[in-house]
């Protein structure tokens, strides 16, 4: 019993893929913003500078909503790389990944009650 604990910790030790909370961090930031462009291949009206000024508008209360249902629906990306660390049991990198999510859901506050 003993000797497979230690070579279940041998084979976590070895692992290829890191476990560092700037991974989790930087992860936690690329895949909204992944997000985010996704969204305006689909739903963009073609106007990549105007959309983009949607997100820093903040004297029009339209765009400021609009903004936070944009960043609300990005963050659905941050799933696969949270699940992804989960799994492979990497807590520090999804420790970061739960960073990045803090931060976008800071910003979605401040887009629907301090900017409008």
């Amino acid at each position: 019993m003993n000797s497979d604990y230690k070579e279940i910790l041998n084979k976590r030790k070895n692992s290829k893929i890191p476990d560092n909370t700037f991974l989790g961090l930087g992860l936690g930031f690329l895949f909204p913003i992944l997000g985010i462009l996704l969204l305006f291949l689909f739903w963009g009206d073609g106007n990549f500078g105007r959309y983009l000024r949607s997100f820093a508008d903040t004297d029009s209360p339209a765009a400021m909503r609009q903004a936070s249902k944009i960043v609300s629906l990005s963050m659905f990306a941050m799933l696969i790389p949270f699940n992804f660390f989960l799994n492979k049991k990497k807590y520090k990198s999804t420790r970061g990944i739960i960073f990045a999510t803090a931060f976008f859901a800071i910003l979605i506050l401040l887009y629907n009650f301090v900017w409008q």
